[in-house]
């Protein structure tokens, strides 16, 4: 969980599943609305065949059980990561 200094914005980098070569370690997350794997929008987005990926659920039960790292960063890190999607 990374979490903005002044606003409290937070962002989850949850770790990848994938094995590929060419995939990212880990996909940018915001629980209930967005996440940067291709089943979120292949199959939450576009097609509306799921509520949610894996991902976002995994970044709703880490919050719910207390086992996020939180990692606290200025606002302008949360920017940055947020305009590299």
């Amino acid at each position: 969980l990374v979490v903005g200094q002044r606003t409290g914005r937070e962002v989850f980098q949850v770790a990848s599943g994938s094995h590929r070569r060419d995939g990212p370690d880990a996909h940018v997350v915001f629980p209930r609305h967005f996440c940067s794997c291709h089943a979120f929008f292949f199959d939450v987005a576009s097609r509306g065949e799921a509520a949610l990926c894996k991902h976002q659920l995994a970044a709703r039960a880490a919050k719910a059980l207390g086992k996020c790292v939180t990692v606290v960063v200025p606002d302008t890190l949360i920017a940055q990561i947020l305009m590299a999607l």
